[in-house]
């Protein structure tokens, strides 16, 4: 089984002694994740090493997850590696767990003003706090379920974007680097996801300061925007070359991010079970761009974070919405679009499914369940062009016509999602079991290269 190794002396050749248990699980971790995510080549062998590694972090898993601060981040850690390889283990659960920690250690109310609160405490349980709930709200968020923590239950405010080093127990110099804008841009994105899923998946009130669900649903699409322009305007005021590549990431997961909250806005969800066509066309025109950057995002090149759970369940929601609005408003979109342009959409989710499904087998099925649902829906679309499209048609009947994708149903549950991917398929075995024991080459084996960006 593979295992971190530990250098048997420190950096002046004094002898180290056993490797802690936190230590050993938190670099196996480390190792897995960071492997999962640069592997450019032989991937299925990659992961294969990323799992053993998992495996061995585990050995150390009832001595790291106590109940304070230390043990969440060893949760949250192990959590982050679920989301690269979702068939180890049940991330909605162990979200649910995190937040209930959170909520057990306070970390969600800000803390009184004391003097025995150092400032970098206080920033650490912030840090710790935002992270965990990021997990929550993307998981919830993409499997469309109740969210614990909601954002009118927290007080806790963002730790500062400065790099930590500059952060001490007493004071932050202003001086030092800003290299946590991510994170800030992340959170403020899951807020506005936060906002959405409970109102329209799970009948939450609307704000009162909204006169209606149409000024809130505007309120939340100017909300994704002016986050997404505001990244694009910073992005190129930026003046530190060392953070380009930050910069850059952003922008496209901005895209991504973007595109998807259209879509969970406007698709037909169990508030608005028959969007009108207008919101409808609004899902469709975002849909592919969800399966384009997600695609984008895989192929990045190294050193950069290559989502495997949150872009399939991201993709294949927005997969059936844009099916959906093929079957209800081909009029209005075949007034927009041509046929080619809406075919090449359609091969978007395609490509996308078989691109990840080396790194995540289970992906493959969601390619199979899309090419699925797709053919009778082409070829639906095919014949109604061929008797003269728009100018032959009108918007069907919002309940007419759905005998393939029921929009009256949460997708969870019509496609089974807690079994549908968290699957091992048959002769995977072969490929993910353990590895040899003799050390390698990881850069000359999966195609790092390393060498240009040094």
């Amino acid at each position: 089984m593979h295992n971190a190794a530990f250098h048997l002396t420190d950096v002046n050749g004094t002898p180290r002694g056993a490797a802690a248990p936190y230590d050993a699980f938190t670099l196996n971790l480390i190792m897995a994740i960071s492997l999962s995510t640069t592997a450019r080549s032989k991937q299925a062998r990659a992961n294969s090493i990323a799992l053993g590694l998992f495996e061995k972090a585990m050995e150390h898993i009832s001595e790291v997850l106590s109940n304070d601060l230390r043990g969440l981040q060893a949760l949250i850690l192990l959590t982050q590696y679920t989301f690269l390889n979702p068939g180890v283990a049940n991330f909605w659960l162990l979200t649910g767990f995190i937040s209930q920690a959170c909520i057990d250690l306070g970390l969600h109310h800000e803390l009184p003003e004391h003097p025995q609160i150092s400032i970098l405490q206080r920033d650490m349980r912030r840090r710790v706090f935002w992270c965990a709930w990021e997990m929550e709200i993307a998981v919830c968020g993409a499997l469309l379920r109740p969210i614990t923590l909601l954002r009118k239950t927290i007080t806790a405010e963002f730790p500062s974007q400065l790099e930590d080093s500059a952060i001490t127990p007493t004071g932050i110099d202003s001086n030092g680097r800003s290299t946590k804008f991510t994170a800030h841009y992340i959170w403020r994105y899951r807020e506005v996801e936060c906002d959405i899923v409970p109102v329209l998946f799970h009948n939450e009130p609307i704000p009162p300061e909204f006169r209606s669900l149409e000024h809130w649903m505007s309120h939340q699409e100017r909300s994704i925007l002016s986050w997404k322009a505001e990244i694009h305007r910073a992005a190129l005021n930026n003046t530190d070359p060392l953070s380009q590549s930050q910069w850059d990431e952003m922008k496209l997961y901005s895209a991504i991010a973007t595109d998807y909250i259209l879509v969970t806005l406007f698709r037909p969800c169990p508030r608005i079970k028959y969007p009108p066509a207008e919101n409808l066309m609004k899902a469709f025109s975002a849909a592919a761009g969800v399966a384009d950057g997600s695609w984008r995002q895989a192929n990045l090149e190294f050193g950069s974070s290559k989502y495997v759970f949150h872009s399939c369940y991201h993709s294949f929601s927005a997969a059936t919405t844009f099916l959906q609005a093929l079957q209800r408003i081909k009029p209005v979109i075949f007034t927009t679009y041509t046929w080619a342009q809406v075919e090449s959409d359609m091969n978007t989710f395609s490509r996308f499914f078989a691109t990840v499904a080396e790194r995540w087998p289970a992906a493959s099925r969601c390619l199979e369940e899309y090419e699925r649902l797709l053919a009778p829906i082409k070829e639906d679309v095919t014949i109604f062009l061929a008797e003269g499209g728009p100018g032959g048609s009108s918007i069907e009947d919002p309940a007419a016509g759905l005998a393939v994708i029921d929009p009256a149903i949460e997708m969870c549950e019509a496609l089974n999602f807690s079994t549908f991917f968290n699957v091992m398929p048959l002769g995977l075995n072969d490929e993910m079991g353990e590895g040899p024991n003799s050390f390698m080459n990881w850069e000359e084996e999966f195609d790092f290269n390393i060498s240009g960006y040094q």
